[in-house]
């Protein structure tokens, strides 16, 4: 059982750090672009979040008067 959860924790791993960018990929300037937008995107996601929350609890106190 340990040898099987060895290789797949070891399949997983391989999985991962092949999606991984590379050393000299870091810092460039497509690198830089990508994690830029990747920011924003994140940004954007957590206005919209917390906006349908605002309007949720405000329709629901509304809707209880």
């Amino acid at each position: 059982m340990a040898e099987d959860m060895a290789v797949i924790l070891k399949k997983g791993i391989e999985l991962v750090a092949a999606t991984l960018p590379s050393e000299a990929d870091v810092g460039s300037a497509e690198y830089n672009a990508q994690l830029k937008t990747a920011i924003h995107e994140v940004k954007d996601r957590k206005k919209l979040a917390k906006r349908i929350i605002k309007d949720r609890k405000s329709t629901r106190l509304n809707s209880s008067h």
